[in-house]
């Protein structure tokens, strides 16, 4: 994708798009039976993938190259709507999964293949 579109050498703003796109992958390959999808409001906070994991449960699961990156206001609007469900952020710097609370939501950070079911 970089190369596609010419992105040569890449800048630190570049990393997103192909890292979201890394962790799509690894989520379609690692749970073929949820169906993954994004969520945005009409303000614009969004967040990366939502996964309906069980009749009242929905997943969330943010994308940043660095957890410092994390925009907790997205989460925090869909949680409102959707109280139910495990928050994830995927980074690649995560080499032991931890847990942390923004606000009143626990997430837990870890590298793609840390994620479990």
């Amino acid at each position: 994708m970089s190369f596609a579109r010419g992105w040569d050498p890449l800048r630190a703003d570049d990393f997103g798009p192909p890292w979201e796109h890394v962790v799509l992958e690894h989520l379609q390959a690692r749970f073929p039976d949820t169906r993954v999808q994004y969520w945005r409001d009409k303000s614009g906070r969004e967040l990366d993938f939502v996964l309906a994991t069980a009749r009242d449960a929905v997943d969330t699961v943010e994308c940043k190259w660095g957890p410092g990156e994390f925009d907790p206001k997205g989460l925090a609007t869909f949680r409102r709507y959707y109280p139910e469900g495990r928050n994830v952020l995927v980074t690649p710097s995560a080499v032991t999964p931890y847990t942390r609370r923004v606000g009143t939501a626990e997430i837990l950070v870890c590298s793609p293949g840390q994620l479990v079911p």
